[in-house]
Formats: structure tokens, sequence, C-alpha cells
């Protein structure tokens, strides 16, 4: 409600990242105050206090409208403050919201985190646009989760790959939602087909902090294009591949896109709107004009002389019985080119070794694509928002190869 009463307010917030977990926030020199606050059972009592690193000279380095400041996730490298304005955001939800097919009548449950775009953006602020019915459930986990889901009876939920794998695998009873959203990270196919069959469907939204929503599927399309696309660009976006390629980087254009990124004293180093953005993902067009995401282009190797989506390395372990995930990082120097290091968590009752995890990959992949290390580890290190923390992965490498 705070953050409405902001927007409708015209009031320049911005949207602290890490205000929910056990660290301490990060305040830019930019924002004047600071707001905090206690939970009171399921009320939030807020509170406000003054932020001790702004300076008169922070304040005039705005844009001088409303401006609504996102941190990226920081999870390929140092974070940034992604600037947007007011009007621009609330379009860019109501373009959601129609994309998805929201109504007044519905019971929306979003237990991802309102401070990242897209449970704000592409959850929350769509659904307050329709006026439908919102339980927000910060720091929310499988228990609580069905709990609240008896009391509120919610028909839509907004949820991220990894909190789907969680239902699938710990709850015992199916229950039909009219429509479940993910987003945050690739959706794993072995995951869509268990969570439809006993949850109903699944849309995969594609976003970005300074892009907002990008493109989704409708619910009324096919599930191969579903399972295998994240849909086509919303209204206002467009989409290409660089150099008219058939896959490779994508570059988009949005009209309701960031208005560019902020130093710490709120100075914004503004685009120009009709600029193509490069969203350091790899992608190709299928299906009509339907995107499917192949990885991070941070997350791709040369190899042999071909370009190698870890991404598609991660998805080709995890149709492996054995595997429930699998992260995949750059690392060392091989023969072929970049070598490859693959951390796999396995799936329950899986006694399978880091050797035969390999020797599986030859007959299901490239030879390009089978990892040169692969490691079973206990579980998969995350960022605060949930996504697979890259850097670590990183180190953890390094650590292995030594």
């Amino acid at each position: 409600m705070l953050w409405l009463a902001l927007l409708e307010g015209g009031q320049s917030f911005f949207v602290n990242p890490v205000a929910s977990c056990d660290q301490n926030p990060r305040v830019p020199g930019f924002c004047k105050f600071s707001v905090d606050g206690r939970w009171s059972g399921r009320k939030l009592i807020p509170g406000t206090v003054r932020n001790q690193a702004w300076s008169d000279s922070s304040e005039s380095g705005g844009t001088g409208d409303q401006t609504i400041y996102f941190q990226t996730s920081g999870s390929t490298g140092r974070p940034k403050f992604a600037a947007h304005s007011g009007f621009n955001l609330l379009r860019n939800a109501s373009r959601a919201a129609r994309r998805l097919e929201l109504k007044d009548r519905d019971r929306m449950v979003i237990p991802v985190p309102l401070y990242h775009m897209y449970g704000l953006a592409a959850a929350f602020l769509p659904g307050a646009l329709v006026g439908a019915s919102m339980e927000i459930q910060p720091g929310s986990n499988l228990l609580s989760f069905l709990s609240r889901e008896t009391e509120f009876d919610p028909n839509i939920a907004f949820l991220t790959p990894g909190y789907m794998d969680t239902l699938v695998k710990g709850r015992r009873s199916p229950r039909k939602y009219d429509l479940t959203v993910a987003a945050g990270d690739l959706l794993k196919r072995d995951t869509l087909e268990r969570y439809e069959e006993r949850f109903g469907t699944v849309l995969s939204l594609y976003g970005s902090t300074e892009l907002g929503a990008i493109a989704a599927p409708s619910r009324h399309d096919s599930f191969e294009v579903r399972a295998q696309t994240v849909g086509r660009p919303m209204e206002g976006v467009a989409c290409r591949i660089e150099d008219g390629a058939d896959r490779g980087h994508l570059l988009c254009r949005h009209d309701s896109g960031f208005l560019g990124y902020a130093n710490d004293q709120g100075v914004v180093s503004r685009r120009d709107p009709d600029e193509w953005h490069a969203t350091r993902d790899l992608a190709e067009s299928v299906y009509g004009g339907c995107l499917k995401l192949l990885g991070r282009l941070d997350h791709s190797v040369n190899r042999d002389g071909v370009l190698v989506a870890l991404g598609e390395v991660e998805r080709s372990l995890e149709q492996l019985p054995q595997i429930a995930t699998a992260k995949v990082v750059a690392a060392g120097e091989t023969p072929r080119g970049k070598g490859i290091v693959a951390f796999c968590v396995l799936a329950r009752d899986a006694t399978i070794d880091a050797a035969g995890v390999r020797e599986a990959c030859f007959p299901r992949m490239r030879r390009g694509h089978v990892p040169d290390r692969v490691e079973i580890v206990e579980c998969i290190p995350l960022m605060p928002g949930g996504k697979p923390d890259h850097p670590a992965l990183a180190r953890m490498a390094e650590e292995v190869l030594k």
C-alpha cells in the first residue's frame, strides 16, 4: 500500500532489494529517507529513518520527474541502479495484466519478493490495476504457503521455477489454479509437465530489471509453445537477434523501458528510448515469432569454433533422471577451448557419482557440450532474490580446478 501511495502521489523512490534479507541494506545517496518497518502479525508497521549518506547535491541529481529506482540482481557482476519513470512502469504493468488476462475477480498469491521487477511490476502492480485480491507472502515457505492457501483460496499464483519444484515435491494432493506465472529463471520441461498435471496451466514470463515485462505466452497457446518458449513480445516491445542470425544475442526495444542507469547520487545517464537494449541473453525465434531462450550470453563459451550456451548444457544434464538441478560455469582452458565445470544436485535416492554423470553425457550431448569436470554438491548457491549466484559458482569452479 505504501508503494501504491508513493506512485499515486508522484513521489520518487528506490525499491531496496535487501530490505527483507539478513544483510545491511545498501541505501544509495540519492535517497533522503529509508522506510523501515516491523511486522505485527500479518501487518507491516512502517517507520522512517534519515539516510546519513544523503546530501543536497544528491537530491539535485534526479531526473526532475517521478522516478522509481530498481537495483539489478548482480548475479553476473556489480549491481546497477536502473531508473524508471512512474508512467512507464504503470504502462508496462497494464500491458502485462492484459497479456495474462487478469480480472478483478482474481485472487492472486504472490510469495515472490516485491523488491524485484517481477514481484512488483509483473505481479503486484498488474493485480492492483485490475482490482484483483492479492495475498503477499514475504519470505513464505511451503508450510506457510499451504496454510494461507486454505484461507485465501487463490486462483492465480506468481512463482519462481524453484518454488514450483518445491510444490511438486512437497505437496501431496493436486490443487488446480486457473493460472500460474513463472519467472526469475528458465523453467525445466520436467518441472512444467509435472506441475501442469497437478496444478494447471503455466505461463513463463520473460523480463528484466531494465525493461520490465518483455514477453509472455498466452493462456491459449499450445503446451509445446509454453514449454519451449516465453511467448511473443509484449505490446510496445520489439525483439531481434543480433546480426539477423537464427540464434544469438537478443536485443530489445521497449517504449516503456528504463530511463537509464543512475549513479549513487541519482544522476541518470539518459538512454535513447529508441535504441536497442542488449539483454545479454541468447535466444532464437520459433513458432511464429515466439522467443526461445537458450541462456545468458555471459554464460556461453566458444568450443571447437562453436558457441556453446551453458544453459543448454544445464538443461541436458537435468534431463538425466539422476540429476535434480545442474548449474554450469566456464573455467580453465582445454584443447577444445574454454573449460566447462558442472555442479549437480542429485535427485532423491540417486547413487551416481561425478564420473558416472559425465559418462552419461556423451550419448546425449554434442562433444563440445560435455562438461570437462562434474562436481556433486548438496545445493546450488543462490542470490537473495533466489537466482543462482554465478560469482559464487565461479569461485567454486576455481577451487576444484586448483
